[in-house]
């Protein structure tokens, strides 16, 4: 079994296992709308052995993010939070029921080209915590999209 993500340093339980950050991508080319798509269909692939199953969706916060959706668990919350800022990418507001179709082969940019920006991990609401399995398969798929990382944590 995946033990939880333990950044050094870090000693307040509900902190390890709700929130975490300090970890930093740095986009190599311009990120698309389209890109954003791909990266939640390589997550679903990736992840489409687990129970109950998960849907990764573009996230509708300002800052960017890509949401879990756990089938028959809507209370349970987990996010990677991409900590747009303005100077770093445009992520416009979304519509959950209609992202798929609007963002599917659509090149506007949403992440701009060398930028370096900080991830934010949440898991509330009942929702399990971030492994160092699941990390690793992040950065996998963050990377074959032109978002390689430029600062992880260090595991225990």
């Amino acid at each position: 079994m995946d033990q939880p993500i333990l950044a050094k340093n870090i000693t307040t339980q509900h902190i390890i296992t709700t929130y975490l950050y300090n970890y930093r991508l740095i986009s190599k080319i311009n990120i698309t709308k389209n890109d954003i798509i791909i990266l939640c269909n390589m997550l679903d692939k990736e992840f489409e052995d687990e129970s109950p199953k998960i849907k990764f969706v573009p996230e509708p916060k300002t800052e960017g993010g890509i949401q879990f959706l756990f089938e028959g668990k809507e209370k349970w919350y987990k996010s990677i939070r991409l900590g747009i800022k303005e100077k770093s990418g445009n992520w416009p507001y979304i519509k959950l029921s209609t992202v798929f179709d609007e963002w599917n082969q659509n090149n506007d940019v949403v992440i701009y080209k060398n930028n370096e920006f900080q991830l934010f991990f949440k898991a509330f609401h009942g929702a399990p915590i971030f492994t160092e399995n699941e990390l690793k398969i992040f950065e996998k798929c963050f990377e074959k999209i032109g978002l390689p990382k430029k600062k992880r944590f260090n595991f225990k």
